[in-house]
């Protein structure tokens, strides 16, 4: 555009030097005053693009030189702008696996009790996959597409690394998380802001009656959150990786079992929730 603007005004002093030289001929003077006021309206339409261009160069942010403050920010707002579409169905697949590390009982290290919890383990480690549409974040059945998908209130507090690349027309993000711990009766609090830590009434659940957990400590080394943003600035896919060791689970066996009842169970695990969201919208 600035040659453009040089061309235009090049003309302009050349019809002016033409002007001076040939003074005689009233018409060409009039000519000439029309096409240097037609070019000065074209040079003052041209400045003034030039100017918006460059402004919007200066002030349109770069997302790419975003801090991991911004980062963070931007994942929860994409995450946040998808769930506020008119229509968005997600497809959710999910997978736990587990290692059985020891398991006692009454203090007593027991190796074929852990070699039988491991067989149990490794022939339930199947992934699932469950699908909702969503119209302005809640379904038809009014589930909230924040319980579904993944809440969207990361603190960039709990976070240890933030990343951000192109990705086709939109980004990828890539944020790890900081190591947390927690007691059985609670939930970290980070983890549980971006994503679903594990729940202690689900294990008591799944005991259906036999026992009660009555002490753990779970530690969550470092939860990764992969997420593809596109160009309209909606997460269309979010994977979690969310590793998971729990340090003397203990139970107490409350089925009314003879000789059973009242034993003290302990078990040391370790093992990976994987969940992947795909939307479209």
């Amino acid at each position: 555009m600035k040659k453009i603007i040089a061309a235009a005004l090049s003309i302009l002093v050349a019809a002016c030097g033409y002007t001076m030289v040939d003074k005689a001929t009233d018409d060409r003077l009039v000519t000439l005053e029309k096409q240097a006021s037609s070019y000065q309206a074209d040079i003052s339409d041209l400045q003034e693009r030039v100017s918006k261009l460059e402004s919007l160069t200066t002030t349109a942010p770069d997302i790419l030189a975003y801090n991991k403050n911004q980062i963070v920010a931007y994942y929860n707002t994409c995450l946040q702008s998808s769930y506020a579409q008119t229509k968005m169905t997600d497809v959710k697949t999910e997978k736990v696996t587990i290692d059985v590390d020891s398991v006692t009982i009454n203090g007593r290290e027991n190796g074929t009790v852990t070699n039988m919890a491991n067989l149990i383990a490794n022939n339930n480690q199947k992934q699932i996959e469950d699908s909702k549409s969503f119209s302005i974040g809640i379904s038809s059945d009014g589930t909230a597409a924040s319980t579904f998908v993944l809440p969207a209130n990361l603190s960039s507090a709990g976070v240890k690394s933030a990343s951000i690349s192109k990705s086709g027309r939109g980004y990828k993000v890539v944020i790890t998380l900081i190591s947390e711990s927690c007691e059985h009766n609670t939930k970290p609090p980070y983890n549980a802001s971006c994503a679903w830590p594990l729940d202690i009434n689900e294990v008591d659940g799944a005991l259906n009656g036999f026992a009660k957990i009555t002490n753990a400590q779970f530690d969550y080394p470092g939860t990764m959150l992969t997420a593809n943003i596109d160009a309209a600035g909606r997460v269309s896919y979010v994977r979690v990786d969310m590793p998971l060791t729990v340090k003397d689970g203990t139970g107490v066996v409350t089925k009314n079992i003879p000789g059973v009842k009242g034993m003290v169970i302990a078990a040391s695990v370790h093992g990976q929730w994987t969940c992947t969201h795909t939307m479209s919208f």
